[in-house]
């Protein structure tokens, strides 16, 4: 189901998109029997789960309560016919924000790269690894839940040096700036603890993945 204004976590866009989700539940229920429903969740639902620690802002804790209780309507209504899919850090060619995004027009337009947050490690897949679990848990039967992630962490710093590596063969490398944190966040899909991903592998490593994009 669709999520308007990604990357607002105000309460007024998290309200509205309740409000859609309500209207999609009852859209749904008009239609008839449904073979299978797919909600995508936040890998902040994970922040503070294992091994995971990410300090979250007020705003994008109301944005995780906002999408739990999502979950649970769906759930509610549609039992096993729903499946929350949680979704670590997409990464797609063309893609309209996002880190990739910002490091290719930093690069292109000879700008300064700025880091907040250079030590958080997360969890960064494909998108098409992510569309292609998606195909298959149309048909898919077992799961209510389900962690697209690839279980392996790389930093914003790794992830920029990959994308500079691929890119400035014959441009200026990009200065890269960033405010050195003490607190070392994780957010990543762990492969070990959570049963359900045994059903799903990334194909794609970062460095496949990143030449694919550039």
């Amino acid at each position: 189901t669709v999520w308007s204004e990604v990357g607002n976590y105000t309460d007024e866009n998290n309200s509205r998109n309740h409000n859609i989700q309500k209207k999609i539940i009852q859209a749904l229920c008009v239609f008839g029997e449904q073979k299978r429903i797919i909600n995508m969740g936040s890998c902040w639902e994970f922040a503070n789960s294992g091994s995971n620690n990410v300090v979250l802002s007020k705003q994008q804790q109301n944005f995780v309560e906002t999408k739990l209780a999502v979950k649970n309507e769906f759930s509610h209504v549609f039992g096993d016919l729903s499946i929350w899919a949680i979704v670590y850090y997409v990464y797609a060619k063309n893609a309209k924000k996002g880190l990739l995004k910002y490091v290719m027009e930093s690069i292109a337009n000879g700008h300064d790269i700025c880091l907040e947050r250079p030590n958080m490690f997360v969890d960064y897949i494909h998108v098409a690894d992510v569309t292609n679990a998606i195909l298959e848990l149309c048909t898919y039967d077992g799961l209510s839940e389900v962690h697209l992630g690839t279980g392996l962490g790389y930093t914003a710093k790794q992830f920029i040096d990959e994308v500079v590596d691929i890119v400035c063969l014959e441009k200026r490398s990009p200065h890269v700036r960033f405010t050195e944190g003490t607190l070392k966040e994780t957010l990543i899909a762990d492969t070990a603890a959570v049963s359900d991903m045994k059903w799903f592998r990334s194909k794609l490593s970062l460095s496949v993945g990143l030449h694919d994009c550039t």
